[in-house]
Order: C-alpha cells, then structure tokens, then sequence
C-alpha cells in the first residue's frame, strides 16, 4: 500500500514537474500561478495575503508570469490602480486541453469499478489526504519534527 501511494504521488510529482518545464515555470511561480487557477481573477493584493509572501516577491512573480505568457493583468475601470491578475486566455486552453486528456483518462478507468467500490476508494484517499495535509500543518505551525514522530 505504501509503496502504491509512493508511485502515485511520484507521477504527479512528475506530471507537475512536466507542465511546470514545458512553461519554463519555477516551484514558486508554479504555486502562485495555482493560486490564481483556484480562485479565478483577483487583485494583487488578495494574491499576497494568498500566498503568505512579501507584496514585492509576489508583484515580481506575476511580472515573471506574465513576460512567460501564463499569466496576465486586466486593468478595472473602477480600481485603476489595482488590476486583476487571471490566467492568459491561450495559457488557460492549453492547460484545459492537458487536463481535459487526463480526466478522460481518469474516467476510462473508472468505468472498471462499481460506484460503491469508488466511493470507499475515494472515502480512502481523502483520508490519506487528510493526513498530508495534517502533517504538513504540523510540520510548519507545530513543535519539531522528532517531537512529531513520537506522537504518532
């Protein structure tokens, strides 16, 4: 079982990784752009509280994001001062067209199972999620990692 969760999240790591080079994006740039694809355009200062970072680290992100041509700004009329940052129409269709394949994807083998047999698979990896996501919350709010370890 651990190692099938290993693979797993190998190949999305890989996949990734994959779109992140074909765009020439690094981590920091991919995990902004994310921000934006989740939430739909917003202002630059919603991206800040979004991403934790410096209002500066994250005003250089976009400008990098928008030379690459995955991002862009759209100026408001009634907050000129405060465009909105969204996807770049092209960028956003290429990134539809890729997942658009997996989900197909996805999809065809979902067809081998019955909907109860998906329903415990799905119940399962939420829980597998769950715990991720605790860990990971752990790790950056809580105490360190070997008093962790112990707790479990």
């Amino acid at each position: 079982m651990f190692e099938a969760e290993r693979l797993l999240r190998a190949a999305v790591v890989k996949l990734d990784k994959a779109v992140d080079d074909a765009d020439r994006l690094s981590r920091v740039e991919s995990e902004t752009l994310e921000i934006v694809r989740r939430t739909g355009a917003l202002p630059g200062h919603d991206l800040v509280r979004a991403t934790g970072l410096a209002s500066s680290t994250v005003y250089e992100i976009v400008d990098r994001l928008v030379r690459k041509g995955v991002a862009r700004r759209v100026q408001r009329a009634e907050v000129p001062w405060s465009p909105l940052i969204e996807l770049d129409p092209g960028y956003r269709a290429r990134a539809e067209a890729l997942s658009g394949w997996v989900d197909a994807a996805v999809l065809e083998v979902c067809e081998a199972y019955d909907p109860e047999q998906l329903d415990l698979l799905i119940g399962f990896v939420a829980a597998l999620i769950r715990i991720r996501r605790d860990a990971a919350d752990q790790l950056r709010d809580g105490p360190s990692t070997a008093e962790h370890a112990g707790e479990r």
